[in-house]
């Protein structure tokens, strides 16, 4: 099984390398993790929360308001 909390770290902190130099871990080590071929320290995965606490939230709704001829054209 697939260390799923590694998998969002690593997509936010930009691959697995950012990643690794983040935790303070080997690469190789950081992979076998991720895909689940041993089981992921615990302090290694709250590190990996600790990182994705700080990490900023992704928006899932527009920073704006659509302009009317926007918001029109959406309702086609």
């Amino acid at each position: 099984m697939t260390d799923d909390t590694l998998l969002k770290a690593a997509g936010i902190a930009g691959g697995i390398d950012a990643l690794a130099r983040h935790l303070r871990v080997p690469k190789k080590q950081l992979g076998s993790w991720m895909e689940g071929e041993v089981e992921t320290p615990r302090t290694v995965s709250l590190r990996a929360v600790d990182f994705l606490r700080g990490a900023p939230a992704v928006r899932s709704a527009p920073l704006t308001s659509p302009t009317p001829l926007q918001a029109a054209r959406a309702r086609r």
